[in-house]
């Protein structure tokens, strides 16, 4: 910001602060977000270690990898199958391989709960720090520069007060939910939380969802960086927009989805928005 008032310093400073707490806590998402991704593949561990446990009779010394025939493959015919390669560990007897992969599939399927819990954390703390850098962008003068310091409870070394120990978050403004894949979605908790949420804590790449001539919830769905959105998680997301609005009970209903950048607020009226571009989604229930 380019500015001769005596604040300027002060601003530019906390700006940078702000921003390298930002980075770090992005990394934290996509760490957590792929430790999720690995444990919901849980499934495909204990598979493996079926199949091997079926081909036991084929390894032959040291061999460190292996061809099976893969019957179980999801969506095939019974009579169907499909070759898979099975890597092996030369210096691990069979029965202790089938063993260490059965463990594996067990323990990342305990860990989904962890993940999850983990990934909201860090979300939470990104969304914090997105919010802040907002309301840094939009100071002009020294008093609301010193308002956000208080509101941030900003203290040397300028951290903020989400890593003050002791201290609890501040409240999330909406419920956070996570598609099959793992994507987040969140649902706004009121109309004035729905405006909070989507302008200041959302992105504007991000996709927002609501009823179609409903009121209810805003919802957002968090894509990491050039994460495509299956259609699931856009399946998912739609039916929490219906859960969450008026037409809960609806057996046909449209849902609105576009990115948050095509929105804009409605002067005066919490949670209402216009828009400038979007498509409908079917649910049918």
């Amino acid at each position: 910001m380019e500015t001769t008032d005596p604040y300027s310093p002060e601003l530019k400073r906390i700006q940078r602060t702000i921003k390298r707490l930002y980075k770090r806590a992005k990394l934290r998402v996509d760490k957590q977000k792929q430790i999720l991704a690995d444990s919901l593949a849980f499934e495909k561990v204990r598979h493996t270690a079926v199949l091997l446990q079926a081909n036991l009779f084929q390894i032959k010394g040291k061999m460190t990898q292996i061809v099976v025939q893969d019957w179980l493959q999801e969506g095939q015919e019974e009579k169907e199958s499909k070759e898979q390669i099975i890597l092996l560990d030369p210096l691990l007897k069979p029965h202790t391989q089938v063993a260490k992969l059965y463990k594996k599939a067990k323990k990342l399927q305990a860990a989904i709960p962890y993940a999850k819990v983990e990934l909201e954390k860090a979300a939470q703390t990104l969304s914090f720090y997105e919010a802040a850098i907002k309301e840094l962008d939009a100071i002009s003068d020294q008093k609301t520069l010193e308002a956000f310091k208080i509101q941030y409870d900003l203290q040397e070394p300028l951290l903020p007060k989400i890593h003050t120990k002791g201290k609890e978050l501040p409240p999330k403004p909406y419920r956070e939910f996570f598609s099959k894949d793992g994507t987040p979605i969140w649902v706004g908790k009121s109309a004035k939380n729905n405006d909070i949420m989507t302008f200041k804590y959302a992105n504007g790449s991000d996709f927002w969802l609501h009823a179609h001539d409903f009121a209810g919830s805003h919802v957002i769905i968090r894509p990491l960086q050039n994460q495509e959105i299956s259609q699931e998680t856009f399946a998912e997301a739609a039916e929490l927009a219906m859960r969450y609005s008026q037409g809960r009970k609806a057996k046909d209903a449209d849902v609105c989805l576009t990115q948050v950048k095509f929105l804009r607020r409605i002067k005066g009226a919490f949670g209402k928005v216009t828009l400038s571009s979007y498509k409908l989604l079917h649910v049918a229930r």
